[in-house]
Formats: C-alpha cells, sequence, structure tokens
C-alpha cells in the first residue's frame, strides 16, 4: 500500500492493495471491510497492482497500475460495485489511468503515456457507463476540479463542460507533473522552480486565468518530493529547517508564513489536515534508514505537537518501517507502514501492514507506542485469507 491509500466512504473501509510488483510480474486486489472491526465484506483480486480508488453514488473507480509484463485482462479503469465488488463497466482500451474524481455523473481522468501505448490526455467519461464525453490531448499528470475547471498537475486548465484549455503555466524548467496541486476557497496552488537556482516556490494563482497572486519559497531546490496540503486557512508542505525534516505552514490567502515545525523524525508520507489537526507519518530515526514507523499530530493553527504514536520494532533487520500517508475518517487514522528504502520488491508486500489507531486529545505530548505488533503473519493474511 506505499502508491495507494485506504478511502473509508459510507461506513465502509477499501483498500486497494498490490500483492506483486516484481519487474516481471504485477498483481493486487481491491477489497471492502467494515471499518469497525476489520471484517473483509468482499474482495476483487486476480487484478494487477492498483492505485488509490475513488467512491462515488454507490460505484467504486480504480485505476490499474500495469506492468508491461503482465498478462491480466483485468487492467485499465474499472467501476465497480460499492456492496458487491463487481464490474459495472471496464475501460481497458489503454493500459494506464491516473487516479479518477468524480463530479456529478463525470469521472476525470488522465489516460497517461507509456511505450505500448504512446500520448496522454485528459478524458472526462460518462460515470454510468464509462464512454468517453470528451478527450483533450498532450496534458499529463493528475487532475483536481473546483467549480466547472480541470486542473492538472502539469499546470493546465481545462473547462470541464467540453475539455477546452483555458490556461497554462509556462514551462519554467520544473517536471510538469509537478505544478498545480491543489486548489481551495478562490486560489489555485503551485509548485514552481525559479530562474537557474532550481529553488522550489509555492504559487497562489487565480483560477481564472493562472495569474500569480503571490509566491513563498519552499527553502528547498530540485526534485519536489510530496504534495501541498490545504486546509483550515493554510498551505502545508514538507521542508527542511537547520539540517533537519520539518513541516511549514503559509498562510492560505496571503503567503506568509504561519508556523514551522522542525520533526524529532524522518517525515516519509505526505499531510492530511482534519478537524484542525494536522498529520504526518514517517520513522523515527532520519539518520539512518532504521527506526520505528510514526504518526506525528499537530495543531493546524499553531504547529504544536498534540500527541505521537510509534507503531513498534518488526523483523527486517535491514530497514525500519515508515508510515504512509494518514487518512482521518470518523475518528480514527488509517495508515500503512512499509520498509521505506528497500529495493527488494517483495519486503514491500511481506512486511507492509495496515493499522487503525483513534486521533483524540487525550493521548497528550508523550508518545504512545504500541504495545506489541500484530503477528506479522496475521497481518500478512488479514486481506487475502
Amino acid at each position: 500500500m506505499v502508491t495507494a491509500e485506504p478511502v473509508v466512504a459510507a461506513g465502509t473501509l477499501y483498500l486497494a492493495v498490490t500483492t506483486n510488483n516484481s519487474p516481471s510480474q504485477s498483481g493486487g486486489y481491491v477489497a471492502a471491510y467494515d471499518p469497525e472491526t476489520g471484517e473483509r465484506q468482499w474482495m476483487r483480486d486476480g487484478l494487477p497492482a492498483v492505485n488509490t480508488p475513488t467512491v462515488a453514488a454507490g460505484t467504486l473507480y480504480v485505476a490499474t497500475n500495469v506492468n508491461p509484463e503482465s498478462d491480466s485482462d483485468e487492467d485499465g479503469l474499472i467501476a465497480l460495485d460499492t456492496q458487491t465488488g463487481e464490474t459495472k463497466w471496464k475501460r481497458n482500451d489503454h493500459v494506464a489511468w491516473a487516479n479518477p474524481i468524480v463530479v456529478n455523473d463525470r469521472v476525470y481522468t488522465v489516460k497517461e503515456q507509456r511505450p505500448e501505448d504512446p500520448g496522454s490526455s485528459v478524458q472526462a467519461l460518462n460515470a454510468t457507463t464509462g464512454a468517453t464525453v470528451w478527450q483533450t490531448d498532450d496534458v499529463q499528470g493528475e487532475v483536481c476540479y473546483k467549480d466547472g475547471t480541470v486542473f492538472t498537475t502539469d499546470g493546465t486548465a481545462l473547462n470541464a463542460a467540453d475539455g477546452t484549455v483555458l490556461w497554462r503555466i509556462a514551462n519554467d524548467g520544473m517536471t510538469r507533473q509537478h505544478l498545480i496541486q491543489a486548489v481551495s476557497n478562490r486560489l489555485v496552488y503551485c509548485v514552481v522552480q525559479e530562474g537557474d537556482s532550481n529553488q522550489n516556490v509555492v504559487q497562489a494563482r487565480s483560477p481564472g486565468d493562472g495569474s500569480v497572486q503571490w509566491s513563498s519559497p519552499t527553502s528547498t531546490s530540485g526534485f519536489w518530493a510530496g504534495r501541498l496540503t490545504v486546509g483550515d486557512g493554510h498551505v502545508f508542505f514538507r521542508t527542511t529547517s537547520n539540517g533537519a525534516d520539518a513541516i511549514r505552514a503559509l498562510n492560505a490567502e496571503t503567503g506568509e508564513e504561519a508556523w514551522i515545525y522542525e520533526a524529532e523524525t524522518e517525515l516519509t508520507s505526505d499531510l492530511t489536515v482534519a478537524d484542525r489537526v494536522l498529520y504526518a507519518g514517517g520513522r523515527t530515526d532520519p539518520a539512518s534508514e532504521l527506526g520505528n514507523a510514526v504518526v506525528v499530530a499537530l495543531s493546524a493553527e499553531a504547529g504544536e505537537r498534540k500527541w505521537r504514536y510509534t507503531f513498534g520494532q518488526w523483523d527486517l533487520d535491514e530497514y525500519g518501517p515508515a508510515a504512509n500517508a494518514p487518512i482521518v475518517a470518523d475518528g480514527r487514522v488509517y495508515t500503512a507502514t512499509y520498509p521505506k528504502g528497500s529495493t527488494l520488491d517483495y519486503q514491500y508486500t511481506e512486511y507492509s501492514a495496515l493499522y487503525v489507531i483513534g486521533c483524540s486529545d487525550d493521548y497528550g505530548e508523550n508518545d504512545k507506542a504500541s504495545e506489541e505488533r500484530p503477528d506479522q503473519r496475521d497481518a500478512d493474511n488479514h486481506g487475502s485469507d
């Protein structure tokens, strides 16, 4: 679950799990669980590796992450019934699709480029049938939506009604999959590189014409890791401070710095904000590839630590576990742990596990570590019995 996050919708937990991601094979499944007990309700296996699904109006939309050597005939973009896991429709005319989003009766996604399937395009699909409503070529990345406009991470804004291009961010040398990252309220939030320094800068732009409203440096350069997270009047992102991993918060309206939190851990996940609390996943020993998986909860307003939960040791000696992006729903935090840094594919499936913890304020300032880790064999088998 390194590349796919848990989804909780209408009282059901959905997991997209990769079981095999070797250079020559690709395997995975999608399953639904009771979030209270972990009891599995259904499982759709026999799939290639799968990405984070989207749920809307009784349908679960999931894109497969197909290895070119895969012989699966269930690749592409699939719509499943949320109650049974049965297929409603499938698009396997292309092998690779970006994570879909659903607005009203349309699914917006990107047909990604692959050597065996060249060319990329944004597509609007009929949510009921999967048929293409419109297609705009030469646009790539992933999509988000606001007020009748589809924004893609390569810096393009399109009319959601017909796919016409409204504006584009000029190519200033940055890898184009990392430009537009979030849209909220009256602004679109981006990351660009300025000049010859390759310094990463957060920008807020007008959704109407893409004009820059404010800019703020990030204290990082080169490849941009992670995503911007917007909520509670702030823009949050991972950065560095005094040589250590840190989280920085900007005022979402002005770009002025609100606070910076210097973490005592290696930050390994995207950030999540919910109910005025910011959550981050990481690993406790930033100086090595060892340590324990950890989730940190901060006050979104002030950046003060509310609690920190560590998950305990595991049996793999070469790499310590790290926590993936925390997902918050109905008073719980869902996160997967994985052996960050490992170059062996099988270790990501053999040693990864899903955890569900509480997210109340009762923990205080002290670490709360799990008293014992579930037996690894139980964790391995939980979703595949």
